[in-house]
């Protein structure tokens, strides 16, 4: 990599080219970037770019915010977020098409940044310098509600010299388990090649980034027989979860209302078990009576047509919080005197609940 310049992150970064969605092309005057490395960690990690947030804005109305931090391959970061904003100045937008889109998890998984330089120029230091061209890729479909908007081609490209940080998450290789590389390849040294190469022997990428020599005869007990550790019980280089260890995921962060995320036998996240249903019992869900509410919720809403359970408030505050879950619509105290789902702001009802006008007031009904 280049030396970092004196003066890292003084000059003005550049934006170029576009992004093709399904409502308009999007094109954007200004970037700004911020940027992670690895620190203090081995020889092999030390350096590297494992963290990207770029912010894109443009003066007619668009703003767009990406994140990427998990590896795909040498030179590419998979990206995590999207959230892209459009108002009434957003060239192509039509009052329907305005508000605050979003994806997040598996929404996001074929879209990618894609760097000049996957190193800073120094490796074991706090603070550095990334010189060079981020390029973006998106190909998700984000969402507002029950709009869509669909990212189907194009790309920004971002250049600039920016100032970076250390963290201590995941650095990107080009593989790190024999899954990351093509079919007819294995991981050798953190690079694929082809599998005959190591038919009598050969080093592997080992999970803390070292290596180990081992003969076509001879593996480890606790691998498959591609060479990754799936099914060990630990969430390994190249692996969302293994067994009962989903490192936190839950089906809130992916977007929906509940449900439980699990591992797949490919130790990949599987949110088959997650769901924006109604909830049976407790806040929101279905009720004739007061007695049919429980789990904080203490009395029957049943002044529209589906009543439901709630509690009674004097103000927003009182709402703040109660059953909810993030995306969903808003906890808000209506004037009759008791909580409701205020979805006029974008978030969506659980099903089979629909955002329904109820006298001037979008509630989830």
């Amino acid at each position: 990599p280049p030396p970092p310049p004196p003066n890292c992150g003084e000059t003005t970064p550049t934006v170029s080219g576009a992004l093709q969605s399904s409502v308009a092309e999007l094109q954007f005057d200004s970037v700004m970037a911020t940027v992670h490395h690895k620190q203090d960690v081995d020889e092999f990690e030390d350096g590297c770019i494992n963290e990207v947030e770029l912010r894109f804005q443009s003066g007619s109305g668009c703003t767009l915010v990406v994140t990427a931090s998990q590896i795909l391959d040498a030179s590419n970061l998979r990206v995590q977020s999207i959230a892209f904003t459009a108002d009434s100045q957003c060239p192509g937008f039509s009052d329907e098409d305005e508000g605050q889109y979003g994806a997040s998890g598996a929404a996001t998984k074929d879209s990618w940044l894609t760097l000049s330089q996957t190193e800073i120029g120094e490796e074991n230091v706090p603070e550095s310098c990334f010189v060079g061209s981020i390029t973006v890729n998106l190909d998700s479909t984000v969402t507002e509600g029950d709009k869509e908007l669909a990212f189907i081609g194009g790309s920004l490209v971002v250049e600039g010299d920016f100032p970076t940080t250390a963290l201590d998450s995941s650095c990107p290789a080009q593989c790190l388990v024999n899954s990351d590389c093509a079919d007819g390849e294995i991981c050798v040294d953190n690079a694929c090649e082809p599998e005959g190469g190591e038919e009598e022997s050969g080093t592997t990428t080992t999970t803390d980034g070292g290596s180990s020599s081992e003969s076509e005869s001879e593996s480890s007990s606790s691998e498959s027989e591609t060479g990754d550790d799936c099914g060990n019980g630990v969430i390994d280089p190249g692996e969302e979860c293994d067994g009962a260890q989903i490192n936190g995921a839950n089906c809130v962060d992916a977007g929906f209302f509940g449900g439980d995320v699990s591992c797949s036998a490919a130790c990949t996240l599987d949110e088959s078990g997650c769901s924006n249903d109604q909830p049976d019992e407790g806040f929101w869900s279905p009720c004739s009576s007061d007695a049919d509410c429980s789990d904080g919720a203490d009395m029957c809403a049943d002044l529209f047509p589906d009543p439901y359970c709630t509690t009674s408030c004097n103000s927003d505050a009182d709402c703040a919080g109660i059953g909810q879950v993030a995306g969903a619509a808003e906890p808000t105290c209506a004037f009759f005197g008791f909580c409701y789902l205020d979805c006029g702001g974008g978030g969506f009802c659980p099903s089979p609940m629909t955002c329904v006008d109820q006298l001037g007031t979008e509630t989830c009904q």
